[in-house]
């Protein structure tokens, strides 16, 4: 079932891959923080009132292990626990659970964006093409402007699925 010796085609994309986990946990905490702050503040009757950043990345990292330690997801549960055992103002077990689904949306979002811009960026996505050699569709080759030339009369425009004239290659 598993090789006998592990090894990378390109070892430096595990190091940077190692290297953005930081930042992202520092983003994850930040977002978290954006939805907590207000209850906080809100509850401790102080506009400068902040959720403690401590417990919000360590809430993260821990969560990460307990998330590859135990099965079923667990780590997903143990965010909001740990959020709610900081004993912040306002922040309580149905707050924290709120506002870590909050976060694990927004963070759905963002990763569907990242993925489509880097398919829209990329040339994975296959061109289509025309095949310059005659074919049973009657569309014989492509003249040096762009035009479609057919091999025997025009058809109709009228018929259903018939190809235009002004189609390009």
């Amino acid at each position: 079932l598993w090789p006998d010796v592990f090894t990378l085609d390109e070892p430096e994309l595990l190091w940077i891959a190692i290297a953005l986990v930081v930042p992202y946990a520092w983003i994850r905490a930040a977002r978290l923080r954006w939805v907590l702050d207000p209850l906080v503040a809100e509850a401790a009757h102080d506009p400068r009132a902040r959720f403690d950043r401590a417990h919000l990345l360590g809430s993260g990292w821990v969560s990460y292990v307990v998330l590859m330690i135990l099965p079923f997801k667990v780590g997903e549960v143990s965010r909001p626990l740990l959020l709610a055992a900081a004993r912040q103002p306002g922040v309580g077990v149905p707050e924290a659970v709120g506002a870590v689904g909050i976060e694990r949306i927004v963070d759905g979002l963002l990763v569907c964006a990242m993925l489509f811009g880097g398919i829209a960026a990329s040339d994975a996505v296959p061109r289509v093409h025309r095949n310059p050699l005659p074919s049973s569709n009657g569309i014989s080759g492509c003249t040096e402007g762009g035009t479609p030339t057919r091999k025997g009369p025009p058809r109709s425009p009228r018929r259903v699925g018939s190809r235009s004239s002004a189609q390009t290659c």
